[in-house]
């Protein structure tokens, strides 16, 4: 990074001493003073770990193009690559795309992120982003353990698309099995962490509440995942409260959504969109006051009308929908009183896997 690190400038807390950081970052004294003065190289992984506490990501974030402007490691290319993809730092994450690598790996890595990307953007989904994931395994060389696993993270995302809930959990195995071909270190960490996220959504949807909320809260013990992946991890936690204790599913998306205001990137603001309305759906169902800015999505205020009794104007918001999904049917049903409308919804819920949120129908009557 350069010849010695000045302390204060990548760790916020005034106080800080060598014996704190290295109870922090689960390095050793000598080792965290070697770095801080030259002696030993700084690298990405370590980095990131000194930089566990730092107030908010964006500083951050800060830090971490300094240091990748200095270094060319391609190593630590790569990790940044993963951690900045998870982050929402896009930007970042396009200028490490566009460096000149010698590495075979480090290209395959580039074109793993580069499908990652267009599928964030909402550009590809299903059929397409399926299509481009064969595309992509006929590029990169899956016999590398690292290379393989994140192609399978991927394609975890077009399953998701596709209400697969099912299969997140044979995926979640096999990448775990993979998994311990990997030496320890911030990348299979993060790996891991992205992988329990992702499968305990899927055990949520599938009704399996105990199994997801196992796997949440394990991730969340886990000091250098990035805000943006904590405060997923936490809306999670909340949703899986939604029909059993409202103060506590209000109480997580709370935390998620204090994690995301710790972030000023694009991916966090709809984000925090998504985790607003969701709180907002759960307040709405439990008739709980909510802030009228937390909703965002056309449906969710269509369903605040049904429960004032203003079922006429719920309806006309909800005709006016597109491609409704089973969601939006069953409130169009509710405000419509439309018995076969309501039936219709309950199999498509049924189809999309979704044995969590079919709950709802005990509550909308």
């Amino acid at each position: 990074m350069r010849d010695c690190i000045n302390l204060e400038e990548i760790v916020p807390e005034k106080d800080i001493t060598l014996t704190k950081l290295s109870k922090i970052t689960h390095l050793s004294q000598s080792n965290l003073w070697k770095t801080i003065n030259g002696q030993v190289p700084m690298n990405f992984s370590k980095l990131m770990k000194i930089l566990v506490n730092t107030e908010t990501e964006d500083q951050k974030m800060e830090i971490v193009q300094g240091f990748l402007k200095s270094t060319d490691k391609e190593a630590d290319i790569r990790a940044a690559m993963y951690y900045t993809y998870l982050a929402g730092y896009t930007d970042i994450l396009h200028s490490l795309l566009e460096r000149d690598c010698r590495q075979s790996v480090t290209k395959h890595y580039k074109e793993i992120f580069k499908v990652g990307i267009e599928r964030q953007s909402g550009n590809l989904r299903s059929k397409d982003f399926f299509k481009r994931l064969d595309d992509l395994r006929a590029k990169v060389n899956l016999n590398k353990v690292n290379i393989n696993i994140l192609v399978n993270l991927l394609s975890i995302y077009g399953y998701s698309d596709m209400g697969a809930y099912n299969l997140f959990v044979t995926m979640h195995d096999m990448i775990r099995d993979k998994l311990y071909e990997m030496p320890d270190g911030l990348e299979k960490t993060l790996i891991n962490t992205e992988l329990n996220i992702l499968c305990a959504y899927a055990y949520l949807m599938q009704d399996e509440v105990e199994n997801a909320r196992n796997l949440l809260y394990e991730v969340l013990n886990i000091a250098e995942m990035p805000c943006l992946l904590k405060a997923t991890a936490y809306s999670v936690l909340g949703e899986s409260y939604i029909f059993t204790n409202v103060e506590k599913s209000i109480h997580y998306f709370k935390i998620s959504l204090q994690e995301l205001h710790k972030i000023t990137n694009s991916k966090s603001l709809l984000k925090r969109k998504l985790v607003e309305n969701t709180l907002a759906f759960c307040c709405i169902i439990r008739k709980i006051p909510v802030k009228s800015s937390y909703i965002h999505d056309i449906a969710e205020q269509a369903l605040l009308k049904i429960f004032l009794n203003e079922h006429d104007a719920a309806a006309e918001m909800l005709y006016k929908i597109e491609n409704r999904t089973a969601f939006q049917d069953l409130y169009l049903a509710v405000a419509t009183k439309n018995s076969e409308l309501r039936k219709k919804a309950y199999h498509r819920f049924l189809k999309d896997g979704n044995l969590f949120y079919i709950k709802i129908f005990d509550i909308l009557k």
